[in-house]
């Protein structure tokens, strides 16, 4: 789902927006008002109320560029029609000048991409348990657990297919697992 990645970068938007917000509050700066409404914005967009606005495909050629933009202008705009603007009205809330203030392309791209990818990641995990579940359910398989050790208990099905069973979802554990500690410790 290509929106997976947009909304990592708004994330990412937010963040730095509430920064700026934290920042401008601090210095009773006439600012205030402008990054409540980006951060405003920004939730507009993560709750999915703005999923059309985004006409540029998130994997494209470019380093990024163009999708950082469309981002940058699509905050840009809510933020202004929230505050009672018509959309383009740069000279209030500029897309490079306030939403991109303080980023660049190259380090919000690439984390917007890890934060897509632990949300990925986390789906697929839920995604193997519920088959996990399914399968048990199915074939009457069970676990429980004695002690320390975690017993395996066949209720009725070949014994190759038990063993796969459990083995599968622990080896796809462990790949989640790597997979989420090389997303987390890219610098």
């Amino acid at each position: 789902d290509l929106l997976t990645l947009i909304y990592a970068m708004v994330t990412v938007k937010k963040a730095a927006a509430l920064s700026y917000l934290t920042l401008a509050r601090k210095e009773n700066s006439e600012e205030v008002p402008l990054w409540e409404a980006v951060v405003s914005a920004c939730d507009r967009v993560l709750n999915g109320k703005a999923d059309d606005a985004f006409i540029t495909s998130a994997l494209q050629g470019g380093a990024g560029t163009s999708t950082n933009m469309n981002v940058n202008e699509v905050l840009a705009n809510l933020a202004l029609i929230s505050l009672g603007y018509p959309p383009g009205s740069y000279d209030i809330i500029h897309p490079l000048d306030m939403i991109n203030r303080g980023q660049s392309t190259n380090d919000v791209y690439p984390t917007a991409l890890r934060i897509a990818s632990v949300h990925a990641l986390r789906k697929l995990s839920e995604e193997c348990a519920s088959l996990q579940e399914a399968l048990q359910e199915k074939y009457g398989l069970h676990s429980s657990q004695t002690s320390l050790y975690d017993v395996r208990v066949r209720a009725w099905y070949n014994q190759d297919f038990v063993t796969a069973f459990y083995m599968v979802p622990g080896i796809i554990g462990v790949v989640l697992t790597m997979t989420m500690v090389l997303i987390t410790s890219m610098a």
